[in-house]
């Protein structure tokens, strides 16, 4: 997989990095651009950034979570990083999913940003039982249907309102906009999540909405701060 660095200015070798998945069609290079690397400098967060070229194409061969596993989460887990968080957007977020349910360990946070969760089949179910904690997914469960894998992962590590965070299931934040054209499915997402975890805000499917969520919810990553790191 195509992948561009930017690596943290600070004292000392960071030991998270950040890998940064785009949405369809969308080049790597447009975090750089739209501001989410420079972002994540002003917090002197002591993070290495990775931007992925995690294409459609990938999704179209099935091939998204060998080639993230691969090229990306086992090279970066050999180079010593500590601590690894997915960021998807749409497509970028399906791929992180994907990604965790196949591989264990594979990351300790993920950040969704108007996530690709499927159609809307899926989540009209889950409301209509209730909620993502009281819907069961289809039996025999078929491992061919993303929407299903993603769904049946959500129900069991989105974390709870009520509950303790679980030291072995990735921290997931959720942000989206509400006039978003999937806001359906992170509505129905974001309800059985923590609200200390979720962030909605005004706007669609789009870069200035995501950049507003993205300023919203870096602050309250619980990611290294450094002051020696340079902006």
């Amino acid at each position: 997989m195509r992948a561009v660095a930017d690596l943290a200015k600070c004292s000392r070798p960071a030991a998270t990095l950040l890998i940064m998945l785009p949405g369809a069609y969308t080049a790597p290079e447009r975090f750089e651009s739209e501001g989410f690397v420079a972002a994540v400098r002003r917090e002197r967060i002591a993070a290495d950034i990775l931007l992925v070229d995690a294409h459609v194409g990938y999704f179209e061969n099935r091939s998204i979570v060998e080639r993230l596993s691969e090229d990306v989460l086992q090279p970066a887990r050999a180079y010593g990083y500590a601590k690894i968080w997915l960021v998807g957007i749409s497509n970028g977020g399906a791929a992180a999913i994907l990604t965790v349910e196949r591989v264990p360990r594979a990351a300790e946070g993920i950040v969704l940003l108007a996530p690709y969760l499927g159609g809307r089949s899926i989540a009209q179910q889950i409301r209509s039982k209730g909620g993502l904690r009281q819907w069961e997914p289809a039996i025999p469960f078929d491992r061919g249907d993303g929407d299903q894998v993603m769904w049946r992962w959500l129900k069991q590590h989105a974390g709870d309102a009520d509950a303790a965070p679980r030291p072995t299931v990735p921290e997931l934040y959720l942000g989206y906009g509400n006039s978003d054209l999937y806001v359906f499915n992170h509505r129905t997402l974001g309800a059985a999540m923590p609200p200390s975890h979720v962030v909605d805000t005004g706007g669609g499917h789009d870069w200035p909405t995501w950049r507003g969520l993205w300023d919203r919810i870096l602050p309250l990553l619980p990611l290294e701060r450094d002051a020696t790191c340079k902006g």
